[in-house]
């Protein structure tokens, strides 16, 4: 009898360890997929985390009685204010960078001599190191940028209709994502959406912000394009850790070709100090989510989504990570291992305290309106669009009216 089991258990152990190695193989092809289709998965991906930023808004809208169609116009205006504004401001100012070029490159060569002719006393060559930052170098860059606007122009476009059409699919989303799927997904998807929307709103007041203040130190110290740069600073503060380098660095190099290094150290430290006082000190005060993601994942995160999705998936990389660790990976038995290794604190260190009996009772005189602002953040996209995340306040509030 044990020989007729021996080949049964071998099947099963052998079944166990190609499991593993059959669903990385599932995830490298679908990876590969989307990094071929960047374009378009990139492209309703973030039409759909920008959707859950303006769901709140159109909300908003309907519970002053708008008509729905008037409240996603409405919304859709603003998107399509805050995208225009970023192109045409990048553009003009790319337009100006190129016509200015030639004094670009005068002052880039006094300084280039300066650097050489100082570091010559201590026997340092710099020729090779010099040439990478030479005019023809910002010319290409220059050139480049200008293509990827070229480009932007038809992304936006084409972005700004899959934000409509989500728009006016969120009414009657919700409901069926709450029908079809278990009570525990549900909760996990509002959990996430809430998160996922208080982290763009925040984001994008920090952000705001921090590149205010430096368009601000940019104009006190006379350095040109200033608006360009702040603009430049805005929309990197979404892309975690590299971002702040990407608008450092032409800062710093404006900064040098027109004031030396005294304007490289104090253009330096300004941005260093304006966002750290954005995300260290101003964001906690407006209660900003933790979203619990370690510094090397989201350095990480970056660069992998960023290879699956191009530009686009360095922009949206945060809400993508959430997206695998917070719906795919955590609370399931044969993953949990790897949601806490791509955390700060692992999944039951991180999930909320609950109230104790002093936090219920302080709780507990809260109104109708105050229970629809706290369950708006966490409501699906249907939830949010339809009534502004009110559907539980008010049947709650009804049974403690009666005596």
């Amino acid at each position: 009898m044990e020989d007729q089991h021996q080949p049964d258990r071998g099947a099963r152990l052998t079944a166990s360890a190609a499991w593993p190695v059959l669903v990385a193989a599932a995830a490298m092809v679908v990876l590969l997929g989307l990094h071929e289709m960047q374009s378009v998965v990139g492209q309703a991906l973030l039409a759909y985390f920008i959707t859950l930023a303006v769901v709140p808004l159109v909300g908003w809208f309907r519970r002053r009685r708008t008509p729905d169609w008037i409240g996603v116009l409405l919304a859709m205006l603003i998107v399509v204010a805050v995208i225009l504004v970023i192109i045409l401001v990048s553009a003009v100012s790319l337009s100006s960078i190129q016509s200015e070029l030639p004094a670009i490159e005068q002052k880039f060569a006094e300084q280039q001599a300066m650097l050489t002719e100082e570091l010559a006393r201590f026997d340092i060559d710099v020729g090779e190191i010099t040439e990478l930052f030479s005019p023809g170098t910002i010319t290409r860059i220059i050139g480049a940028i200008a293509g990827w606007l070229a480009n932007g122009f038809t992304f936006s476009f084409l972005l700004l209709f899959i934000v409509l059409y989500m728009l006016l699919d969120s009414y009657e989303l919700g409901p069926r994502l709450e029908r079809h799927l278990s009570p525990e997904a549900y909760r996990r998807l509002t959990r996430y959406q809430g998160a996922i929307r208080r982290y763009w709103v925040i984001t994008t007041f920090t952000g705001f912000i921090a590149a205010a203040l430096d368009y601000a130190l940019l104009l006190v110290l006379g350095i040109p394009f200033a608006l360009f740069l702040a603009v430049l600073a805005f929309v990197t503060n979404y892309i975690p850790n590299v971002g702040y380098f990407i608008a450092l660095i032409p800062a710093v190099f404006f900064a040098w070709i027109e004031q030396g290094w005294t304007g490289v150290l104090i253009v330096f430290v300004g941005y260093w100090l304006f966002n750290t006082l954005a995300g260290n000190v101003i964001a906690p005060r407006l209660n900003a989510t933790q979203l619990n993601i370690s510094y090397t994942t989201s350095l990480v995160a970056v660069l992998f989504w960023g290879w699956v999705l191009g530009p686009v998936g360095g922009l949206i990389s945060v809400p993508l990570t959430l997206l695998v660790r917070d719906l795919v990976l955590a609370e399931r038995p044969g993953t949990e291992w790897l949601a806490d290794l791509i955390s700060r604190q692992t999944v039951e260190e991180a999930k909320p305290r609950p109230a104790t009996v002093d936090e219920g009772a302080a709780a507990e005189p809260a109104t109708v309106d105050d229970g629809a602002a706290a369950e708006a953040p966490t409501a699906p996209v249907g939830e949010a669009a339809g009534d502004g995340g009110e559907p539980s306040a008010a049947p709650e509030a009804a049974p403690r009216a009666k005596p």
